[in-house]
């Protein structure tokens, strides 16, 4: 049996316990003891086609409850989305090297059953000998800083399998100089097997406990001494920049007046009881500054509310809009009025849907921006969230199902869904799913 074979033979049993536990005929517990006796000296390529299957399974699962099913079945192999820390962060550039080392591993498990070369195996091998940069600088940067953390025997063993790592290599360099590959590929396989438990220590224990213990203050000190001493298989990242620190170093007195200059608006801000705070942005005049009591006592009456009016003077056409301004505890601060130039907008707006000969319904102005907002059952979940950060948070309240979709792992997954996808993995039309997106879009 060639390794494509064995690794199908692989995947073929790691989903037949899968299958057996998404039809309840196993319960979850000893699906698990299973796939962990499955997934026990597991090859590269072996590991790397679960996976793919994985994606391909949640892909097309048709409920959230096999989802879920699938996603607590395999938790313990499902590595942290390090891809979604801020650039720089030297755990996600200790997971791009891993990644890089892994693809190699993955080609090794191919040469072996492709019978290659010496001369082939001394190129792979001398790529592999270049992780012990990646090895060297953790022991001397990264792992000490968890000793605090309680993570000393984890550390050892690291540390273990990484010297452990180091000498493999050296002495299977040294066989490879003999020529004698069928004394090599005995050791080789050994090497393999401890690279995976490196590399699974690593991202599966060691990489998220950092994440929870140390601070963004540690993190830049890290990637300071990180880029002192190099990297390997990726050129030098970008600086990190810890979220606090870019809260912090923004200039709100410069850059809000900046953003209300770029969006041709203005705002008023009034206490609870309509006196004016603060007013900024040129399209305010004197005759927006009023506000009336009936206006007022309508935004105090539904705090969940956005009063809004259109007007047009000269050749301009605006945008009021009337807000209760809340802190995180719900408590009432203040009350902002926005005025905005719609004029280019709409006419952009009114030019795309003219040229759609199919489209009656667009009449009014008011027509012509919740038309601009019209999305179809094609839309990606993650476009959607990046065009309106209210929607990352009312999108979960359209189906009590999508709840299961919070978090880390089920923002990997929405990062591709469609709306279609989503409707299609509820059980409901994806027509109706996107006319619930439509009306909560409308209300911003």
């Amino acid at each position: 049996m060639d390794y494509r074979e064995r690794t199908e033979a692989k995947v073929g049993v790691a989903f037949q316990i899968a299958d057996q536990y998404l039809s309840d005929k196993i319960p979850l517990e000893e699906a698990k003891n299973q796939l962990a006796g499955e997934m026990a000296n597991i090859r590269p390529a072996q590991f790397e086609s679960i996976k793919m299957k994985l994606g391909e399974k949640l892909r097309v699962a048709d409920s959230q409850v096999i989802t879920e099913k699938l996603l607590n079945l395999f938790q313990n192999y499902l590595p942290f989305p390090y891809s979604r820390l801020e650039l720089g962060h030297p755990i996600r550039n200790y997971y791009e090297e891993n990644r890089i080392v892994r693809s190699f591993l993955v080609r090794v498990d191919e040469m072996e059953g492709e019978e290659a070369t010496v001369d082939t195996w001394k190129e792979i091998y001398e790529r592999l000998s270049q992780f012990q940069i990646h090895i060297k600088r953790q022991e001397k940067n990264f792992y000490p800083l968890l000793l605090p953390a309680g993570m000393r025997l984890q550390i050892e063993k690291v540390k273990e399998l990484g010297d452990a790592i180091i000498h493999e290599i050296s002495n299977n360099q040294e066989i490879l100089k003999s020529g004698d590959l069928f004394r090599f590929i005995f050791h080789q396989r050994s090497l393999t097997q401890i690279f995976m438990n490196y590399l699974d220590l690593e991202e599966r224990v060691i990489l998220p406990k950092a994440l929870r213990s140390l601070t963004e203050e540690t993190f830049t000190e890290l990637k300071r001494s990180d880029d002192m001493d190099g990297y390997v298989y990726i050129d030098k990242p970008a600086d990190f920049i810890p979220k606090d620190t870019l809260k912090i170093g923004v200039d709100h007195g410069m850059l809000l007046p900046a953003v209300l200059a770029s969006r041709e608006m203005g705002l008023v801000y009034y206490t609870l009881t309509g006196e004016i705070v603060s007013v900024l942005g040129e399209q305010i005049t004197k005759e927006d500054l009023p506000i009336t009591e009936g206006t007022r006592q309508a935004i105090l009456n539904d705090s969940e509310k956005k009063l809004k009016y259109w007007y047009n003077k000269g050749n301009k056409r605006f945008l009021i809009t009337y807000s209760l301004v809340m802190d995180h505890q719900k408590n009432h601060l203040g009350i902002l009025k926005t005025k905005e130039d719609i004029s280019e907008i709409l006419a952009l707006s009114r030019e795309r849907l003219e040229g759609n000969q199919s489209d009656q319904t667009v009449k009014t102005d008011q027509d012509i921006i919740r038309a601009a907002k019209i999305i179809d059952t094609n839309q990606k979940i993650s476009e959607l969230f990046a065009r309106y950060p209210k929607f990352q948070i009312d999108f979960y309240h359209l189906d009590e199902e999508l709840m299961g979709l919070k978090g880390l792992m089920g923002a990997e997954i929405l990062k591709e869904a469609t709306v279609g996808m989503v409707a299609k993995s509820l059980r409901v039309d994806p027509a109706v799913l996107a006319a619930k997106i439509n009306k909560l879009l409308d209300t911003y």
